[in-house]
């Protein structure tokens, strides 16, 4: 077992990315989402996939 610390130098962002990316569900973004880390807050930012509608189910449905 190593006793150095592996995440000396980096930045409190770059840790949360981290800790996130195995948490987060991939279908969530179509991108990797932006974190910003403000003192209390931290909030992550992505593009979110164009949602489902009947319109795509009728083609989705005729291609079959």
């Amino acid at each position: 077992m190593s006793t150095t610390d592996e995440t000396a130098g980096t930045s409190p962002a770059e840790k949360l990315r981290g800790w996130f990316t195995g948490r987060l569900p991939a279908e969530w973004f179509t991108s990797a989402p932006e974190i910003v880390v403000d003192r209390e807050e931290i909030t992550l930012t992505g593009k979110l996939p164009d949602p489902e509608t009947a319109d795509d189910e009728v083609e989705t449905a005729g291609k079959e």
